[in-house]
């Protein structure tokens, strides 16, 4: 993509918002930035959930 273009789909990609909204103007480019920021809290938040699994999960060895 172009530079700049992923961060500006992004939301578009992930099901956030339909394409249509960018290109007619009805979504800012403050809307769209806002949609990011939620992107990558779900992210870390996910990643957080992955890890803490990870940790709770048996590793191997005698189970009493």
């Amino acid at each position: 993509m172009v530079e700049g273009e992923d961060w500006l789909f992004r939301p578009v990609a992930r099901g956030f918002l339909d394409p249509v909204h960018i290109y007619d103007g009805t979504m800012s480019l403050d809307g769209i930035a806002m949609l990011n920021e939620m992107i990558d809290v779900l992210d870390e938040n996910t990643y957080r959930e992955h890890k803490a699994a990870e940790n709770k999960a048996p590793q191997g060895g005698r189970r009493y």
